[in-house]
């Protein structure tokens, strides 16, 4: 019996393993399953990694609201609608920052490379010069931040207080 549903996509072909799903289900149900569309640009293996399973536990276990830990889970994992985003949706958005206007408006400019981004966690108790972070990716400078800032008895209030007012 799969346990997981990668185990029911032919890995080569990218198409659903449909007599092991008829195996699995009744009709109704595997004729539906078989007919969902999967991704043809292929996925990332997230559910094993050592690294996916550390900044998941990062942001749970945060002493913040859940609405903040969905919110910052949604933006780990590239849901979040920034304009270049929006623009690899092919809806049709001028691109540049809404708040600086110097350069694309993605999660990076947004939370760390945006000058006000980058003013607002320097005024933070952090004092977080944000260009002094190595990673190219929001979860890579989440990391970075747990990391730095984890063990600080008052890092959950003031991440808190970040994510809210950026």
């Amino acid at each position: 019996m799969p346990s997981m549903v990668k185990e029911l996509i032919d890995p080569v072909a990218k198409r659903w393993l449909k007599e092991d799903i008829a195996c699995l289900f009744d009709h109704a149900e595997a004729k539906i399953l078989a007919s969902l569309p999967l991704s043809r640009k292929g996925t990332r293996e997230l559910s094993n990694t050592e690294a996916h399973t550390a900044l998941w536990k990062s942001i749970w276990h945060l002493n913040v609201s859940p609405k903040l830990q969905s919110f910052v889970w949604r933006v780990c994992e590239g849901a979040m609608f920034d304009r270049q985003n929006l623009q690899q949706k092919h809806i049709n958005i001028d691109d540049t920052c809404g708040v600086c206007g110097s350069e694309g408006e993605s999660v990076m400019h947004l939370f760390f490379k945006c000058e006000f981004a980058r003013a607002f966690w320097f005024a933070s108790s952090l004092q977080l010069d944000t260009r002094k972070l190595r990673s190219a990716t929001f979860d890579g400078c989440w990391t970075e931040l747990m990391h730095l800032y984890g063990q600080d008895e008052h890092a959950d209030l003031v991440l808190q207080w970040i994510a809210y007012g950026l």
